[in-house]
């Protein structure tokens, strides 16, 4: 009892590594805050890149000579991307200080922070400004995006479309509830009455090398199961727990499973059939999880995962469409030839002559044979010869069990079909 409750204990511990991301391993996660502050604008952008994207950024971080000269050149990159109007004048934005930082992230991988404080607009004319935002960074990208209006020391913002306080608080704590549907908040406006007070400086210290999202920025479970413990012994307790894991994620709702057993059933399939064909899902499976995998990791320059997803989805639709089609398609073959089958023995009794070549053709293309017992649980047998003429004194709609007898055979469930 004791052994199981260990396995168990460390089955949920190393399942509990896997979690990355909480927005996804793709995304790309960006928050504006702007804050009006005294006489002064100021703008703070804070980036959150998951693991897959970081691994391009990597690339990039070297080339420039590490992650400070890399801020430095984000810094400037992402002014030109952020629209900044007060009065419909255009506003430069001046970065003060940045940083860049690389965060433990899922199985290994790193996660990269990015933040820059911009200083817009100084000593503006006295009076009510009207000010709009347009954050125009990484369009199209999946990922949260937010604007935050804020106003400090004596200045006032009213009329804001946008909301005072970060809900994920700076890309550090997202939402539970809104991981599923993040926020895409990118635009904002609101009416700024400057102050007569110093402006704060909280923009010229970004936490960049301080702060992340909680995503387990520690290495997981497994890395400190194995930490100077990697025997053959934990390397099989970790194989078998593995496949534990594989097991119990096979038999929760999805991959189609539904379908996979309506067509074992409607098919008759057996045990075996039922093992070729889970040996064809795992090993098609897998060779997709690979092949996503090199394509996100090494096309990722040319092909953008929210790109991918879309025609992915339409694909496998389609491929379900198909199959759908081709197991209807096979159904109403099977149909048309027993009801040829029936109405030729129907037509060969009224007539009452002995079965023509085409009629013993067709009983024996459905594995019917008069002359012999079926060994069904009926154990029925008509008990007369077929070369009689005149009337019969039986009827031939016998039943074999529920459902009735059919002259269908069974579908030939060879590999090929299966796969």
């Amino acid at each position: 009892m004791r052994r199981v409750l260990l396995s168990l204990a460390l089955f949920f511990a190393l399942a509990g590594s896997a979690l990355g991301h909480p927005l996804g391993n793709f995304t790309v996660n960006h928050a504006t805050t702007v804050d009006a502050s005294g006489r002064e604008l100021q703008v703070r952008y804070v980036l959150d890149m998951a693991e897959i994207p970081t691994i391009r950024e990597r690339e990039r971080i070297t080339s420039v000579g590490g992650l400070d000269a890399y801020a430095a050149r984000r810094a400037g990159e992402i002014a030109d991307q952020i629209d900044l109007t007060v009065d419909g004048n255009r506003q430069a934005l001046t970065a003060r200080a940045s940083s860049a930082v690389l965060l433990n992230g899922a199985g290994g991988l790193k996660v990269l922070r990015v933040e820059v404080a911009y200083v817009a607009l100084s000593a503006p004319a006295a009076g009510e400004h009207t000010v709009s935002l347009r954050d125009r960074t990484y369009d199209g990208r999946l990922g949260w995006k937010e604007v935050v209006v804020r106003a400090s020391a004596d200045a006032r913002v009213e009329g804001s479309s946008a909301p005072p306080a970060s809900p994920s608080q700076g890309l550090t704590r997202y939402p539970p509830g809104l991981t599923a549907n993040p926020s895409d908040v990118r635009e904002a406006t609101f009416r700024w009455i400057p102050g007569s007070s110093a402006p704060t400086t909280t923009a010229d210290a970004p936490a960049a090398a301080t702060s992340g999202p909680e995503r387990g920025g520690t290495p997981g479970a497994l890395g400190r199961f194995l930490d100077g413990n990697l025997t053959l012994g934990v390397v099989l307790l970790a194989l078998a727990t593995s496949i534990a894991w594989g097991a119990a994620h096979a038999v929760s709702p999805g991959h189609g499973k539904t379908m996979v057993a309506a067509y074992l059933v409607g098919s008759r399939g057996t045990p075996r059939h039922a093992l070729l064909l889970g040996a064809f899902i795992t090993i098609t499976h897998t060779l997709g999880v690979f092949a996503l995998g090199a394509i996100a990791l090494l096309l990722s320059e040319y092909i953008l995962p929210e790109t991918l997803y879309p025609w992915l989805n339409f694909v496998a639709a389609t491929m379900v469409v198909l199959v759908g089609l081709s197991l209807l398609r096979g159904r109403w073959s099977s149909f048309r030839r027993a009801r040829g089958a029936d109405r030729a023995h129907a037509l060969a009794h009224q007539h009452g002559h002995e079965h023509a070549p085409v009629l013993e053709y067709a009983h024996a293309h459905a594995g019917h044979d008069h002359h012999h017992d079926h060994g069904d649980p009926d154990d029925h047998r008509h008990g007369h010869d077929h070369s009689h003429g005149g009337e019969h004194g039986h009827e031939h709609a016998h039943h074999d069990g529920p459902g009735g007898h059919t002259h269908a055979p069974p579908d030939e469930l060879s590999p090929r079909r299966l796969f």
